[in-house]
């Protein structure tokens, strides 16, 4: 097969690229794919906090309390029958919101107003974390 001098022969079912248009093409991709960190950081924390001034909040208001209290994220962990989360959104479990990335932080935020904390025995909150708790066979404790 003979090709003329006139003829422009490319790879078959590729076209051939035109060189003044394809650089600037892919910087503006590159710089609108370009990760910024410092805006990710703020983002986050700044989610973090609502998610943890929510849980706060609703933690409060299952012991009938009017200020935010601290929530006691591993007595949750080591009762998850006698004290849990209800509402939350479908396959986010209840952690401390450091544990969430941005996608589950902003589906919490959107869920707040069916949060609701579940206490059924309030006296595991005042067991110290070295008491044995009745059903939890695989107990931490710790010696000081």
């Amino acid at each position: 097969m003979e090709h003329s001098e006139g003829d422009d022969y490319g790879p078959p079912l590729k076209k051939p690229r035109s060189a003044g248009t394809q650089p600037a093409n892919h910087q503006c991709k590159r710089k609108a794919k370009e990760f910024n960190f410092e805006k990710w950081n703020a983002r986050i924390n700044e989610l973090r906090k609502q998610v943890e001034e929510l849980f706060e909040k609703k933690y409060a208001e299952a012991l009938g309390k009017t200020e935010v209290m601290p929530v006691p994220y591993q007595k949750f962990e080591a009762n998850p029958t006698d004290m849990y989360v209800e509402g939350l959104p479908e396959n986010i479990p209840f952690r401390s919101p450091s544990w969430y990335g941005i996608p589950r932080l902003e589906k919490i935020i959107q869920a707040a107003n069916r949060i609701k904390f579940i206490i059924k025995k309030p006296e595991l909150l005042t067991q110290s974390n070295t008491e044995p708790n009745r059903g939890n066979v695989g107990g931490k404790c710790v010696n000081a």
